[in-house]
């Protein structure tokens, strides 16, 4: 063995005894390209801190992220094998998929709500509606203009949201608006409330356009609102693939998860091509370490999305989740601690 190859060995055992990585050696895992979705929304900034703090590298990973104009885009493509991982957040198009036997699955936690802490999804309304006590009954809620996606997760909570005051979405002016322009809509009094996540809740609050007035966690509570989901490509074709990029996603949730650090900074921030003070401002999401999916608050969120006609029917628990990988990935973390 050469000297330049006993060099080698020696890095990548000593990368094996810090994250637990196995490694044989003289062997270098062989090098795979994994293609994942990229937004610029702060919970993509555990897969930016990974890539910048080389957590897949040593796995044998290159990740080539892909800019994509939502699921319309991407869920064929990760379907049919064009696209390895998508974070992201719930919609209904991915659970028809599902239930139609699509080979996707969520595989860990990208972002939920805590009942407690900063507020990733919020409510955001003009300050003066807010301070005239209007909104301080959600009956009152009646004849205002809400603004919202309907195929996204701003849907359920504002649903959720209007239930508590006896309401239902035919009871204000649904307008549905793309999350890039709630601010402008806001700004303009086109729109009394809109329902947001960061970065643009501190944009928002910051231009003086809307202040935040009710954090979505007091409407859904715990709810799961981002995963990672694998495709066939992973699932199937390459599973030790899917495995070596948990083991370096969940190595990245370690360093994300010891906070609003000047390197978790500025790794966000050349990842999304977000400023440094905005990333700085904005709420990051809770993501368990374990990568733990909650279930339970998607089952819940598939019984409102059935009686609202969004979904063909329910998937079951086994239907939407594989916890082989993060179960994979923790045990491997584990051994190197």
């Amino acid at each position: 063995m050469t000297y330049r190859r006993q060099i080698l060995t020696l890095i990548l055992l000593g990368a094996s005894f810090l994250w637990g990585v196995p490694a044989i050696a003289g062997e270098t895992p062989e090098r795979t390209k994994l293609k994942v979705v990229e937004s610029p929304y702060i919970s993509w900034a555990v897969i930016h801190i990974a890539k910048e703090n080389g957590c897949f590298e040593d796995l044998g990973l290159d990740i080539e992220f892909v800019v994509m104009r939502g699921t319309r885009e991407s869920l064929p493509a990760l379907a049919q094998g064009r696209l390895d991982v998508v974070p992201g957040f719930i919609t209904p198009g991915y659970l028809n998929l599902m239930y139609r036997g699509a080979d996707i699955r969520f595989v860990a936690d990208k972002g939920h709500m805590e009942r407690e802490g900063c507020a990733y999804r919020a409510f955001l309304a003009k300050r003066e509606l807010v301070e005239s006590g209007r909104l301080d009954n959600f009956e009152n809620l009646r004849g205002l203009r809400i603004a919202g996606e309907r195929t996204s997760t701003s849907y359920y909570s504002t649903s959720c949201l209007l239930a508590k005051g006896n309401l239902t979405p035919d009871d204000v002016v649904w307008i549905d608006l793309p999350t890039a322009a709630k601010q402008a809509a806001l700004d303009a009094g086109a729109v009394d409330i809109v329902n947001a996540s960061e970065p643009w809740i501190t944009r928002i609050v910051q231009s003086g356009a809307g202040v935040v007035w009710l954090p979505a966690r007091e409407v859904v509570p715990d709810f799961q609102h981002s995963f990672i989901m694998f495709g066939p490509s992973l699932l199937e074709e390459d599973r030790d693939a899917g495995m070596r990029f948990m083991v370096g996603y969940l190595r990245g949730v370690r360093i994300y998860n010891e906070g609003k650090t000047d390197r978790n900074v500025l790794a966000i921030s050349r990842g999304t091509g977000l400023d440094q003070d905005l990333v700085r401002d904005a709420c990051w999401p809770p993501i368990r370490e374990t990568g733990e999916y909650d279930t339970e608050s998607l089952l819940k969120y598939q019984a409102w999305a059935t009686d609202e006609g969004l979904i063909d029917g329910v998937v079951p628990v086994e239907g939407f989740w594989d916890p082989s990988f993060i179960e994979h990935a923790n045990r491997v973390l584990s051994e190197g601690n």
